[in-house]
């Protein structure tokens, strides 16, 4: 996210429980007047073929560990922020259209923050993030990018794109290799 979503001056993936299932350590500049801000999550995706749809639900992690995995201290010079809870939801409407609908319990620990800034805060981000995996996504340049990872976690795409041939009804053609 980092490369192309300018907000995030830092992201990884810090513990990987299952194909599913994610702890995420992100550090994220702030607009103008605060201070930067650290964020350590935990979630998972729900795949329902019947509903057409994926559910991300997430959360902040508050304790030092999670799952026998460590998690990381706060950034110095940061302020980590709490999300009591958050989600993703896609809804597959047809080739190439889906709807999203985005969710998120923050507490941004500033003492003093209209709502009305935060809210536009949180919507105009779920703007740039999938703005920015959209032009990743239609640049050219970056397909051999994304042909290397898919080699290199050869077993897990290969799931992800059996669920999602499913989520399509083309079950057919994931068994041809389509």
């Amino acid at each position: 996210m980092k490369d192309y979503i300018d907000r995030f001056e830092e992201m990884s993936l810090f513990g990987n429980i299952s194909p599913f299932r994610f702890l995420i350590h992100s550090k994220i500049k702030m607009p103008m007047f605060i201070d930067n801000r650290d964020l350590v999550l935990c979630g998972f995706g729900i795949l329902d073929a019947e509903e057409k749809t994926i559910m991300m639900p997430f959360r902040s992690i508050n304790a030092p560990t999670y799952i026998d995995v460590d998690v990381p201290k706060e950034s110095s010079g940061y302020r980590r922020i709490s999300i009591s809870h958050g989600f993703f939801h896609l809804k597959f409407i047809k080739e190439e259209t889906f709807l999203l609908s985005t969710s998120y319990n923050v507490d941004p620990k500033v003492s003093v923050i209209p709502w009305i800034m935060l809210n536009t805060i949180l919507k105009e981000m779920s703007f740039y993030v999938l703005d920015g995996i959209k032009n990743q996504i239609e640049n050219t340049k970056n397909r051999d990018v994304y042909k290397k990872r898919v080699e290199e976690k050869k077993n897990f795409y290969d799931r992800v794109k059996k669920e999602l041939c499913v989520l399509e009804n083309k079950s057919e053609n994931y068994e041809r290799g389509i």
